[in-house]
């Protein structure tokens, strides 16, 4: 399948609005907790198939209404990261999979790397994922998510520095890539933007403010 190119726009409500760039489908919802500083991100496709005919719901993706076991529901397309003001590293929390550690490898470095459980899955080891710079045509402000081992990349960021109504895009260069894994490349990609490079993502991460 041809790439993914995911539109990362901030809302009038100081929310995030992560959309399909092609189709304009929503695919996910990201806020902030005011108490603790942590976003909050939740998938809004792929959780039952279309009823026959059906239109746009209230997420307008056309598909079924949330199931009646909501708690169930939401534990399984929930993905959130927590901040820490006295850490350089974040503590994510993939669908039911919890306590997974986005660590920044240096102080002075902007590089980002978690184990991901889903490419672990059957490897016989922990497969690492990490964000770095990608200065590809001597842009400022992009990054990368490569597989450590292989180099392989996977997702891009593509900045967009003086706008005020998007952080910019994401880039999922295998358009077949398995949901659980576009998840942690995007909930850990907000994260390590919110922590390296956008004031305007930062503020309102800590201060519950875009």
């Amino acid at each position: 399948m041809s790439p993914q190119t995911i539109l990362i726009n901030y809302t009038p409500d100081k929310r995030l609005s992560l959309m399909d760039a092609t189709t304009k489908q929503p695919l996910y919802h990201v806020k902030v907790s005011r108490q603790t500083p942590q976003m909050e991100m939740i998938r809004l496709t792929g959780h039952l198939p279309p009823t026959e005919g059906a239109g746009a719901d209230a997420t307008g993706t056309g598909m079924r209404p949330i199931p009646a076991d909501e708690e169930a529901y939401f534990e399984s397309r929930v993905c959130t990261a927590q901040f820490k003001l006295t850490s350089l590293d974040v503590k994510l929390r993939i669908r039911e999979q919890r306590n997974i550690e986005l660590k920044r490898q240096k102080v002075l470095s902007t590089r980002y790397s978690f184990v991901s459980p889903a490419l672990s899955v059957g490897q016989g080891g922990a497969v690492v994922l990490t964000w770095e710079t990608d200065s590809e045509n001597n842009a400022v402000g992009n990054f990368r998510l490569v597989q450590e081992g292989d180099s392989q990349v996977l997702v891009k960021f593509r900045n967009e520095a003086f706008s005020n109504e998007r952080v910019g895009t994401f880039e999922v260069l295998d358009g077949a890539m398995d949901e659980l894994v576009t998840d942690e490349a995007v909930i850990s990609g907000l994260a390590m933007l919110a922590m390296n490079q956008s004031f305007n993502l930062a503020g309102m991460v800590m201060f519950g403010r875009s």
